[in-house]
């Protein structure tokens, strides 16, 4: 019973948390920025009310399964494995303070990984034989919502759960790590989805072109390949996916004072 309790637990904290960051970037993009992103709309087309409770009924379900994996590393499933640590000072080398600091370093490690193990997938599920059975549901949302974000089928929720216990077989990880990388991923996550360009205009150039955009997302989306990284634009770069047409729609949507992309023309990927 005690551990049926604490996986409820679990399951109410990833919801709680999902619930507050999607909630929030929702309030301000679309509330407290809405003035000075009224022109920043990348797709003409709305969301439906019908979208978003698909969205939100699939949201749970993947919370539950991201929850159910925690639980599992919780109570030390894959164990014999993983470099999961709790005591703040494993690796602090005897240096005073760098306990804290190989957090910060092993979560900026977490996000690097993330998003290599995160182009590949992508790009593995839209593969012909996976895409129909995995992938094919989140791509109903053509312009997403930020309710998108978690909307998964299960076995791509799956997918993107098994990075926990798999980052943990090369990084050593504190539960603040896990946690604050948590954060970041369902606000990076959200932010892609939000279906309106909130970077700065100039930032497909220089350093800055490292990162996605929501425009960089909102793409794949719309045309359905191309455009396969999460956080950077790195694989995307190297491997040639990304989309022709992605710096041309970013600099329309944040600099020509019109917004949204001509869906009509489809450039080639």
């Amino acid at each position: 019973m005690e551990s049926l309790s604490i996986w409820a637990a679990f399951i109410a904290h990833d919801l709680s948390q999902f619930v507050t960051i999607v909630g929030l970037i929702y309030v301000i993009v679309n509330v407290i920025m809405a003035a000075w992103l009224k022109n920043r709309k990348i797709q003409p087309a709305g969301v439906t009310y019908k979208q978003v409770r698909r969205e939100l009924s699939y949201s749970f379900l993947t919370v539950v399964i991201f929850s159910s994996m925690g639980w599992l590393v919780h109570y030390g499933f894959f164990r014999p494995f993983m470099l999961l640590y709790t005591d703040i000072h494993t690796y602090s080398f005897g240096i005073p303070g760098f306990g804290w600091f190989y957090v910060g370093l092993s979560l900026i490690a977490t996000i690097v990984v993330h998003d290599a193990y995160f182009y590949w997938m992508h790009r593995l599920m839209h593969h012909r034989l996976l895409y129909r059975h995995v992938h094919r549901l989140h791509h109903r949302s053509i312009t997403p919502a930020p309710t998108t974000a978690y909307a998964f089928a299960p076995g791509e929720a799956l997918l993107h759960a098994a990075f926990l216990p798999l980052i943990l077989l090369i990084v050593p990880l504190h539960p603040v790590a896990i946690g604050l990388f948590t954060m970041v991923m369902i606000a990076r996550n959200t932010l892609a989805h939000t279906g309106i360009e909130v970077f700065p205009a100039g930032f497909v150039t220089g350093v800055y072109r490292w990162n996605t955009t929501v425009t960089h997302h909102d793409l794949h989306h719309l045309h359905g390949a191309g455009n396969y990284g999460f956080y950077f634009t790195w694989w995307d770069r190297m491997m040639r996916t990304e989309r022709k047409d992605y710096e041309s729609s970013f600099r329309k949507i944040t600099e020509a004072g019109t917004n949204q992309y001509d869906a009509s023309r489809v450039a080639g990927s």
